[in-house]
């Protein structure tokens, strides 16, 4: 019997500026999901829900990625932030 892939959702709900200039990724994703954000894994709580300190210079590409628990799917996301 052949199983099914998984599915897995990421997003970017909040971006914030820090004081020392970085930003301040909030997102939820898929639960169990493995996260990365600009390559880095990021802790993500049981429902979901993750954050990430991005440094930034004026300009920021900030890209979210989600793997499912078992890696067969992936979702991703990205914004540009601007100072």
């Amino acid at each position: 019997m052949r199983g099914t892939a998984s599915s897995v959702s990421v997003s970017i709900t909040r971006i914030e500026s820090n004081r020392h200039g970085d930003v301040v990724v909030h997102g939820t994703a898929s639960p169990g999901a493995r996260v990365t954000v600009n390559g880095r894994g990021v802790r993500v709580g049981a429902d979901g829900r993750w954050s990430a300190t991005v440094p930034t210079g004026t300009t920021a590409t900030v890209s979210a990625v989600a793997d499912s628990a078992d890696r067969s799917s992936r979702s991703s996301t990205t914004v540009t932030v601007s100072a």
